[in-house]
């Protein structure tokens, strides 16, 4: 294994959860979760992170939202080298046999959209941030905001800086 790969010959494509279960092992681990899919690999960047010391992306934008200036120093290095590439892309001819039209630009689908707008419920300041970090309840604050209560989320991180 190992070598290069170029435009003409740089491609495996597999198709069964052996495969996948093949290609985790090649790096040393196995997922927890053992009903790890093609769509899960495909899909669940945002949740994978980094081994041997290593921080994924979403690892460095979380550790700079939490104070780490490097973490946001490295993230945007990582961000700038990857500008313009994209991470999937259609084979050859695909999307015709799948009658599938071609994507549109996220400019082209913002003004397609009834309000591209959302409604602010309260800004956050860093330190306001880092303590629903700490604590681990983003998911907590998001139910919290589905109210659409602004005091809802004054009374939630209130409540966090008492606990």
């Amino acid at each position: 294994m190992g070598g290069s790969a170029n435009r003409e010959n740089g491609l495996t494509v597999v198709f069964g959860e052996k495969d996948i279960s093949d290609y985790l092992e090649k790096w040393g681990r196995l997922p927890k979760q053992s009903s790890w899919t093609v769509v899960h690999e495909l899909t669940k960047q945002p949740v994978k992170v980094g081994r041997r010391g290593g921080r994924t992306p979403y690892e460095l934008l979380i550790d700079y939202g939490a104070g780490d200036k490097k973490a946001g120093t490295l993230f945007v290095e990582y961000a700038s080298a990857f500008k313009g590439s994209s991470q999937l892309q259609w084979s050859r001819g695909l999307r015709d046999m799948l009658g599938i039209s071609k994507e549109q630009s996220d400019a082209v689908l913002i003004e397609e959209t009834d309000s591209a707008e959302g409604d602010v419920l309260a800004l956050l300041d860093r330190q306001e941030w880092v303590l629903i970090l700490n604590s681990g309840k983003q998911a907590e604050l998001l139910k919290v905001a589905g109210s659409g209560n602004e005091s809802d989320i004054w009374e939630f991180i209130e409540a966090l800086r008492k606990y």
